[in-house]
């Protein structure tokens, strides 16, 4: 699927998004958005599935777009025993993910952990519940 990304240059790319930035051009009025680029979207399981046979880590930074991610993800995460995630508990950008729908979605792990650095966005420590 192709997509439109948000992106921007302050930041080195670092805020680029595929979801409209909304809260995050309140909070860091100096990242301004300028252009957008398309960009092909494949699920996970579809670029792991030759890769990978047994995980131990997903680490994601996506820009509110976690939920998506975990989504297409269902596969790879039966290999998958701990997920470090930035989460979001406001509407940092349109319609993103917040971290109690991670919460619901990722039913064989717990949130251990959760750093809110960033205010309304943070970054969160899961572990396979089978683990703890």
């Amino acid at each position: 699927m192709i997509c439109d990304m948000n992106v921007e240059q302050a930041n080195q790319g670092m805020s680029n998004s595929l979801l409209k930035p909304i809260k995050h051009l309140d909070q860091y009025p100096s990242i301004q958005f300028t252009t957008t680029e398309e960009v092909e979207v494949r699920p996970l399981d579809e670029i792991t599935s030759h890769l990978l046979t047994r995980g131990n880590l997903l680490v994601m930074d996506v820009q509110g777009f976690e939920l998506e991610v975990l989504k297409g993800a269902t596969q790879t995460l039966n290999q998958i025993d701990y997920i470090y995630t930035e989460v979001n508990r406001d509407e940092v950008y349109e319609n993103c993910a917040r971290v109690e729908q991670l919460d619901e979605f990722l039913t064989d792990f717990s949130r251990v952990e959760t750093s809110w650095a960033g205010g309304s966005w943070g970054d969160s420590w899961y572990i396979r519940k089978s683990l703890l």
